[in-house]
């Protein structure tokens, strides 16, 4: 098992934020984690790769304490692509890539030849390669989070962690990065927001609600329209795509529902 969370909590204020959570992350595989917003995914996340410390429970790291192992050990395996990406001083686009090598560095080791083809190698992947001299504090969201993308790329990672981490794109990006980010055959725990999304890549899904996880499975098993109704208070249409083999989310406005009802019609 590479990764295990077993019973854990987190407070902040003394507001139970997420409680219990019980997860469990197995080589190779895509897990995704869904809810609504404010349920719990990103500070789950966040105990993971330690920005946040657990109130309680204990998270496993390819059998050991994730607490018990140096910081640069975890960074040689793990890389994380977050929702917040503010760089407090004015680096190039190619600097804030290259920083995704600093795991494998000494304190005073200077860049590589190899790193060098690394970073292009990993701005290549998300487009970016013409990008390289340009300032980051000057690129649209959406392209400072694929230089976020490529940073975890270029530390050559054997975990990913992804926060929502297509939310700035539009949907050509974030389907490339989905497929990018799938195959490169690591394993990955992602917070998910679009649910065709999380039916389309991932292996398995958590359900989170409340901060507390109700429910886990194939997403041919979780997604269903009663499931959804229950997370979201939306109503939902579900079908097999031909093409794809994946199940396909049609969501339904209250106004074609109560249209359909009035017309004695079942959706």
């Amino acid at each position: 098992m590479d990764l295990s969370i077993q019973n854990l909590d987190f407070s902040y204020e003394k507001r139970k934020i997420v409680e219990d959570i019980e997860l469990n992350v197995k080589e190779g595989e895509f897990v995704g984690i869904i809810g609504p917003n404010g349920s719990g995914k990103s500070t789950i996340l966040k105990n993971v790769y330690r920005s946040l410390q657990p109130e309680k429970g204990v998270i496993f790291w390819y059998g050991e304490k994730m607490g018990r192992i140096p910081y640069k050990e975890v960074a040689k395996k793990l890389g994380v692509v977050g929702q917040e990406n503010y760089v407090p001083f004015d680096f190039t686009v190619e600097d804030i890539v290259v920083m995704g090598r600093n795991p494998h560095k000494k304190l005073f080791d200077t860049d590589t030849q190899e790193d060098k083809e690394i970073v292009m190698e990993s701005l290549k992947k998300i487009g970016m390669e013409d990008s390289a001299k340009r300032s980051y504090r000057y690129l649209s969201g959406g392209e400072k989070q694929r230089v976020i993308i490529a940073r975890a790329l270029a530390q050559k990672p054997e975990f990913l962690i992804l926060d929502e981490p297509t939310n700035h794109l539009d949907i050509g990006y974030q389907l490339s990065t989905f497929d990018l980010v799938k195959s490169l055959g690591v394993t990955i725990l992602a917070a998910i927001h679009d649910l065709n999304i999380a039916a389309m890549y991932c292996d398995r899904i958590y359900v989170l609600k409340n901060g507390r996880m109700i429910a886990n499975g194939k997403p041919e098993i979780i997604l269903t329209t009663e499931m959804i109704w229950n997370i979201y208070g939306v109503k939902t249409d579900i079908t097999l795509h031909p093409k794809t083999g994946k199940i396909n989310i049609a969501y339904l406005p209250e106004g074609v529902v109560e249209q359909h009802e009035q017309q004695g019609k079942t959706l």
